[in-house]
Order: structure tokens, then C-alpha cells, then sequence
């Protein structure tokens, strides 16, 4: 099984119908911005620039692929050159989406033989709404080149089962563990690929499979005796993680991992918001006492919908056991049914520590799963197809259209909506600066607004907006490297003054708490900036006289 084998119909006309697809799928992210982690990412970048590629990693966390070694390369490349251009890095990652399209369709039509089968798991897999997360933020996208590495990664595995080539099998080891330099999605593989010796052969003693996987079995226990360790002796600052507050550390993994893959599966098929819309039918009408409740929302996005995925997963599971029982001599369909299946559910085991807000894990988890998924759809459509009349055939194909069709308005009607967040957020900063286009050493912002965003924050973004303003404003040469890496004023709501021999620096969006801070540190009123916006005019108004007497008068300091 040749990866580029030119009898495979893998034309790079299909390429280039998938690379189209995906570019009006996807067209809109060219117009979306930094939405939370790109700022830190790009203030950390900032502070150290090359030298922060593994100067605060140890020899072992650099072998075992802590610190994605490969990834901060990535963004010192496209955040460090092009920093609030995003251009760059969603060309790239909308290419490299095609290709993982493309990727998928070669895998399913050499497993499968069929044509159609391809061209059906590749659409879905290239409009796949779920794990659209991955190609549409900017802070996500290396989850896209660490998938094609572990694609290339299966195909020279499979071509090893198939040949005997070991040269095949040290190539697919090595691809697939550099993919965890770029991120961890890809863990999995030391499970699935001894897995797929088994499966691939009748008969296969487990001597012979421990022997021919032992330097990536070797490697990934390794690893795992490693950041096991490391997640024992974590801090509790370690948030989302299990354990990082208490609870226990196995029984919520063991938990997870049977959970989250059963949940998991029939997600990766139904954009999220089409079962969210569906679970206030079920609590209203099987727990009515919810009704009126502030855990209304919370039992149906959490508990219900989980019940309603595990439902969906069995169903599939049935589904497609029954297609495998009816043509129980086909090779290839075995293979390819096995092959998805363990894709879409193995894929989520290096998520088991970490925990969840509802249902639904974050998108792009679910990216690496969805080629799984995008095999078994295949795989189904083309055996409903085959068993049809011709006009019931077609209407079908018609059916699977408009259901494809449907991830893709899923898709934009996200991106739209990251659009309207983008330009309110570049227009706050491109006011900001045209108020402020020059920074002095001793600077104070006091910036608020007519409108509240998220609970009581007066600014269109969802972390620090002092922070923000420290990424925006570094190249000034006014902003110390040391606030930005130590996240001086990174997290939400966050308000604060610091002052440094390389100068000083500070945001707020109470007044009194400045007027406090003014008082305790006797802070000058005249280093401190005002400014208002209003969300009607989208304009930022000079307050500063005004706030800098009201501070006079809070504080008795003196202009």
C-alpha cells in the first residue's frame, strides 16, 4: 500500500475539489482574530523569541515531548513574523486541512476499493463541523499538521502489515512520535498500532507483536511512567486537569475513559448545538423539576445529552455490526470498519485527564476522531448504496448532501459569529491607539464602556485586557519584558499596577480601585489615561481630564 501510489485514483484533481471545498467552508476565518491563548502565546513569544523554544525544559521533558517543542517553533514563525496578521497561519492551516481531506480519502478508498466510499469520508472529514475548532483557531491549529503527521504516520504502519517492509514500520514510529512534538493528540498510537498487527493478521502471536512494536512500545511506556508522574506532582494552579482540585486522580480517569470515547463517538457525527436544541425537550418533559431552575441548562447539556450521545453511539455500533455480519467475508470491510472504529474511539484517551464543563469535550478534540469517523460513514453510506434502486439510490446521495451541507452552515454560522467578535475587538484596539499612539515609561489605562460583555466586563475580549494592551503595545520598548512573562494582568476581569526599573504599567476598569491604588502607591493622576467606548459609535472617547480630577479628589493625591 503505497502512500502516493498513482493507481489509487488519488488525482490531484482531488486534491484540488477538496482544497476548494474546504476554502468555502472555511473562507470566513481570514476575517476572524486572536480570540484568548494567541495573546499569551504571542506574549510569551515576545519575551524570548528563539530562546524560548526549550530553554525551560529538562533533557527529559524534551525527549518524552513536553513542551511541544515543534508547535512553539510553528508560532514563533507565524505569531513571532506576522504577529496580529492571521492570514499566514490560516492559509496554512486551511491547506494542510485540505490535505488531511485529501489524506483520508486515499485511506478509504485503499481500504475500502470504493470510490464513493472515499469521496464521502473526505467531504465529511473536510466539513466536518465538530472538530472545526482545530482549522478555525488560531491557538488550535497545530492539531492539524500533528494529523497529518499521524496519518502519513497509519498509512506507512498499514504498509508495513501488508509488506513485511520494516523500513515502512521504523518510518511510521518516527513520524508518528515526532507528531507528539507538534501536540499529544496522537498517544493513542501506542495502543493502536499493536492493535492493528492483530487485526491485520489471522493468527499473530502476541511474541511476535510485542517484538515488532518494541521501540514504540518501549518509548510510550516511557512516556506514560512520565507524565503520570508529572501529573501526580502537578500544582493545584493545574486547572481543568483531574486531581488539580481535589477528587482523586484514577477513578476520575478510569471514569473518562470509558465515558468519553461512548459519548464521544456519536458527537463527532452531530454538530453540537442540534443535540443542545433537542435536551430541553427531554428535561421538560422527564424532569420537570428543573423546569424554572438555574440548572435547567446544566442537566440538559450535561447528564441528558450525555445519555442521548450513548444512545447514538450504540445505535451506530449496531448499525454497522449488522452491515459487517451481512458481508462477514469481506476483508476489506472488516479492516476498514476496525480501523474507524478504534480511530474514532482511541483518539480521546489522551483527554481522559482532563475534565469537562458539559457534554461535549472542547472541539477540537474531536479533530483526530473524526477521521474515524469519516472511514464508518463512508463505509455506510457506500454499503446502503450498493443495496438501492437506482432512483432511491440517488435520493439518497441527495439525503447525504444536504446533511453535509448542513456541517458546513454549522461551520459558517460559528465563524460569522467569531467575525463580529473580530472586528468590535480590532476596532476597541485600533481606537486605543489612535487616542494613545505614543507610550511613555510610566503609563496607567483606565478604560471602560457603555456595554458589559461577559458578566460584568466592560471590553470585547475574553482575557486581560492589560495584557492585551502589553502585547499591543511592546514594540513601544515602554513595556518590561518581565510583565508579560510572568502574565502580569493576563486573566479576566484582572486590574493592577507594577512598576519595574525598565518602567511601569497598569489597567484599570473600576475607578475606585484605581483611586485605591493611586492612594496606596502614590501614583501621579497625570501618568493615568481615560478612555470610554461606546459599542453604538464603536469610538473611543478621551475621559482623561475628567478621570484625573475625580482620582485628585478619591485618593488627595495631587495632579
Amino acid at each position: 500500500m503505497k502512500l502516493f501510489d498513482k493507481n489509487t485514483n488519488a488525482h490531484p484533481l482531488i486534491f484540488l475539489t477538496l482544497s476548494i471545498i474546504v476554502f468555502i467552508t472555511y473562507h470566513g476565518v481570514f476575517l476572524t482574530f486572536y480570540q484568548q491563548d494567541e495573546w499569551q502565546t504571542l506574549g510569551y513569544l515576545t519575551t524570548g523569541g528563539w530562546s524560548k523554544v526549550i530553554n525551560d525544559l529538562s533533557a527529559l521533558q524534551i525527549f518524552f515531548a513536553e513542551g511541544r517543542i515543534l508547535a512553539r517553533v510553528f508560532y514563533l514563525i507565524f505569531f513571532g513574523i506576522f504577529q496580529f496578521n492571521l492570514t499566514p497561519v490560516f492559509l496554512f492551516a486551511v491547506l494542510c486541512h485540505a490535505l488531511n481531506s485529501w489524506l483520508v480519502y486515499h485511506l478509504v478508498k485503499k481500504l475500502k476499493g470504493s470510490t464513493l466510499a472515499g469521496w464521502i469520508a473526505a467531504i465529511f472529514f473536510a466539513v466536518n463541523s465538530v472538530g472545526s475548532q482545530a482549522v478555525a483557531w488560531a491557538s488550535a491549529v497545530i492539531t492539524v499538521p500533528a494529523t497529518t503527521l499521524l496519518l502519513i504516520s497509519l498509512f506507512w504502519y498499514i504498509d508495513f502489515l501488508e509488506t513485511k517492509d520494516v523500513r515502512k514500520r521504523n518510518l511510521s514510529f518516527i513520524v508518528g512520535i515526532l507528531s507528539l512534538f507538534i501536540k499529544e493528540t496522537g498517544l493513542f498510537i501506542f495502543f493502536l498500532y499493536p492493535m492493528l498487527y492483530f487485526l491485520w493478521g489471522n493468527g499473530r502471536k502476541i511474541k511476535d507483536g510485542v517484538i515488532a512494536n518494541a521501540s514504540l512500545l518501549l518509548y510510550g511506556g516511557g512516556l506514560f511512567i512520565f507524565r503520570i508522574a508529572e501529573l501526580l506532582f502537578a500544582p493545584a494552579a493545574a486547572a481543568g486537569f483531574v486531581g488539580s482540585q481535589g477528587g482523586g486522580l484514577i477513578f476520575p480517569v478510569i471514569y473518562h475513559s470509558i465515558v468519553y470515547p461512548l459519548t464521544s463517538f456519536f458527537q463527532m457525527f452531530v454538530p453540537p448545538l442540534d443535540i443542545y436544541a433537542f435536551v430541553p425537550r427531554i428535561v421538560r418533559s422527564e424532569y420537570t423539576y428543573f423546569v424554572g431552575s438555574p440548572l435547567f441548562d446544566l442537566a440538559g447539556q450535561g447528564p441528558v445529552a450525555d445519555a442521548i450521545s450513548l444512545i447514538g453511539t450504540m445505535f451506530v455500533l449496531f448499525v454497522v455490526g449488522f452491515m459487517l455480519l451481512v458481508e462477514k467475508q469481506d476483508t476489506r470491510a472488516r479492516k476498514t470498519v476496525s480501523l474507524g472504529i478504534l480511530l474514532a474511539v482511541l483518539s480521546f484517551l489522551p483527554y481522559v485527564v482532563l475534565h469537562r464543563d458539559f457534554s461535549y469535550l472542547s472541539p477540537r478534540y474531536y479533530y483526530v476522531g473524526v477521521t474515524g469517523a469519516a472511514l464508518l460513514l463512508g463505509y455506510m453510506v457506500t454499503w446502503l448504496y450498493k443495496r438501492m434502486f437506482k432512483v432511491v439510490g440517488i435520493f439518497f446521495i441527495i439525503i447525504i448532501g444536504l446533511y453535509l451541507f448542513h456541517h458546513v452552515q454549522a461551520i459558517q454560522k460559528d465563524l460569522d459569529l467569531q467575525i463580529q467578535y473580530a472586528n468590535e475587538r480590532k476596532t476597541f484596539l485600533r481606537e486605543i491607539t489612535r487616542m494613545h499612539p505614543i507610550m511613555n515609561d510610566q503609563t496607567v489605562f483606565y478604560i471602560t464602556s457603555d456595554k458589559k460583555y461577559l458578566g460584568e466586563i466592560t471590553y470585547p475580549f475574553q482575557n486581560g485586557l492589560g495584557y492585551i494592551l502589553e502585547v499591543w503595545y511592546y514594540d513601544s520598548g515602554r513595556i518590561p519584558k518581565s510583565f508579560l512573562a510572568s502574565n502580569f494582568l493576563w486573566d479576566l476581569g484582572e486590574e493592577g499596577f507594577r512598576e519595574t526599573e525598565g518602567g511601569s504599567f497598569g489597567y484599570f476598569e473600576h475607578l475606585d480601585k484605581l483611586g485605591e491604588e493611586v492612594k496606596k502607591r502614590k501614583i501621579l493622576p497625570a501618568i493615568v489615561y481615560g478612555y470610554q467606548y461606546s459599542s453604538a459609535t464603536q469610538k473611543m472617547i478621551d475621559i482623561t481630564d475628567s478621570v484625573r480630577e475625580q482620582l485628585a479628589t478619591l485618593s488627595g493625591v495631587l495632579k
